[in-house]
């Protein structure tokens, strides 16, 4: 369970990555401005709770530090958690090992299918704007687009005109057969960047979530 509490840390600290013609101005402005943002996360330390859910009953708890190192590396050492699986010994055991590590995996090829859709380069962005749907009002920009990275999927993503940051995102898409579907809400820290808030991968398919917070941001000194 270790791989997936892990990488869901990288959804926490980057969720906020997604976001010539005017949609391609719109695009290059969104992933300056995340740009300048991320340098701002940098300057804090926080913490994240990330848990796993299987048919609504919640199976495993992961609570880590984050930060980033004088090198500019991303640091996070898990400070709590718990597991309602009890482990079993003897052949049973090594039954239960094995499939644990087979379910980690999949989920590790879940959040790797799911990164595509929350980190984008400059180049995929414009892409995306390029055949997205965009209503701009003033109070925000939603943009829309389908068939990205496999046939039927969707994205949405909601963006402050005034700062050109995400202040929401959602995404739908399959894997194999299984159906995902993904969604990331933005706050905005007093007098500090915008950073991810709560984070949800469900899989209805196989009736799991899970879920992500970031709490605790203290700029370091």
């Amino acid at each position: 369970m270790r791989l997936y509490i892990m990488a869901l840390l990288c959804i926490c600290l980057f969720a906020t990555a997604a976001a010539a013609t005017e949609a391609d101005d719109l695009a290059l402005a969104v992933a300056d401005a995340q740009k300048a943002n991320q340098g701002a996360i940098t300057k804090y330390s926080w913490e994240v709770k990330t848990e796993l859910f299987m048919e609504d009953v919640s199976k495993a708890t992961s609570i880590s530090e984050c930060r980033f190192n004088s090198e500019g590396k991303l640091e996070s050492t898990v400070i709590g958690g718990e597991s309602s699986t009890e482990k079993k010994r003897g052949v049973r055991g090594h039954r239960q090992e094995k499939k644990m590590e087979d379910f980690a995996a999949y989920l590790e090829g879940v959040l790797e299918h799911s990164f595509q859709y929350i980190f984008m380069s400059k180049g995929t962005l414009v892409d995306v704007f390029d055949r997205a749907k965009i209503a701009e009002t003033e109070k925000s920009i939603d943009v829309s687009a389908g068939d990205l990275f496999v046939k039927g999927d969707v994205l949405s993503m909601s963006v402050d005109p005034a700062t050109k940051l995400a202040t929401g995102l959602t995404f739908k898409t399959t894997l194999g057969e299984d159906t995902i579907q993904g969604t990331v809400s933005m706050k905005m820290l007093e007098n500090g960047p915008g950073t991810p808030g709560h984070i949800e991968i469900e899989i209805p398919t196989q009736k799991i979530k899970i879920t992500s917070e970031t709490y605790d941001w203290t700029k370091q000194k």
